[in-house]
């Protein structure tokens, strides 16, 4: 009986083999050509030798980069997330991470994918791969530092020539300098002087203005009894170092300006939400042309925003 249930279980189904011995080892050596074929295929180029000399980014590296990656990765084009408009963006990389490292040219990206024959990654997708002879240029230009020409970028834009201007006030017995240009423009258009509201509506405006809170009724008892003669600028001043509230409130209005959420359809190529840089950045009352610096060209925290902009046409 035992030995009927070991019998039993070693039986299985008869392995299903090509009734002729010689189309079964053709059907071998048929696949191990194939699959022979393909890891040829996939093989990248040798890594040619890095120059003995110095090379030059306008004369060598220039040339190369603008025949051969601008179409899909400059003036506003961000394929894959790489964009080399300037050298902080070629620098910071795209979706694969940082497309060199100075010093490093055999490690980076760029390079590997710059000799890749795989159809799926290599670089560039359409046209004519970059000759060795290219190839060790740019090695060369990486890890001699990857020096950018001063001022050069591959986009279209350029920097307007704008200079710094002292703004002049109109003169006037205002000392708030929104109140001065208001007077201004309410005796050029010959409008009654408007009378000052009263504390109660005062508070309520400021409160809402800054915190986005109406304020209580033991606040707005305190500060109608408040006889100083600048208690307005003193609450403004204190709602004002509120700073945790103040962000939280004025980053709703921020976000909706920014398109700043965490379900941007709309969005692609690597955007993320900037909440975090956003609301530190209202907290610490940072200068609005810092503000703008660190959106359009991104550090740590802000770099979701630039990112994940659906350029239309070229920016």
């Amino acid at each position: 009986m035992g030995s009927c249930r070991i019998k039993g279980r070693s039986r299985g189904p008869e392995p299903i083999m090509p009734r002729s011995p010689s189309l079964f080892f053709s059907t071998v050596f048929a696949m191990w050509g194939i699959l022979s074929t393909a890891a040829e295929e996939v093989a990248p180029r040798e890594m040619p030798p890095v120059l003995s000399r110095k090379v030059d980014f306008a004369k060598d590296v220039k040339p190369i980069l603008a025949r051969s990656c601008t179409k899909c990765h400059a003036e506003g084009k961000r394929k894959g997330g790489f964009n080399m408009d300037h050298i902080h963006s070629f620098v910071g990389g795209g979706d694969s991470g940082p497309a060199a490292v100075a010093g490093k040219s055999a490690e980076s990206l760029l390079i590997q994918l710059l000799l890749s024959n795989d159809p799926d990654e290599r670089m560039p997708v359409k046209g004519d791969p970059l000759s060795l002879g290219e190839v060790s240029i740019l090695r060369t230009w990486i890890d001699q530092g990857m020096q950018w020409e001063k001022g050069f970028t591959f986009g279209r834009f350029r920097n307007a020539p704008v200079a710094p201007r002292q703004v002049e006030l109109p003169s006037g017995p205002e000392t708030n300098p929104v109140d001065r240009l208001l007077a201004s423009y309410f005796r050029e258009k010959k409008v009654s002087e408007i009378a000052l509201v009263s504390d109660e509506v005062f508070a309520r405006r400021v409160f809402l203005d800054t915190l986005g809170l109406l304020p209580t009724a033991a606040e707005l008892k305190a500060f109608k009894a408040d006889g100083r003669s600048d208690k307005r600028s003193r609450l403004v001043a204190d709602l004002l170092a509120d700073k945790e509230h103040y962000a939280e409130h004025w980053v709703s209005f921020w976000n909706d300006s920014l398109r700043n959420s965490y379900t941007r359809q709309y969005h692609g190529g690597g955007g993320k939400p900037i909440t975090g840089w956003l609301k530190a950045s209202l907290s610490e009352n940072k200068p609005y042309d810092q503000f703008v610096r660190e959106l359009i060209s991104p550090v740590a925290g802000s770099d979701g925003f630039i990112k994940g902009v659906a350029w239309r046409g070229t920016v």
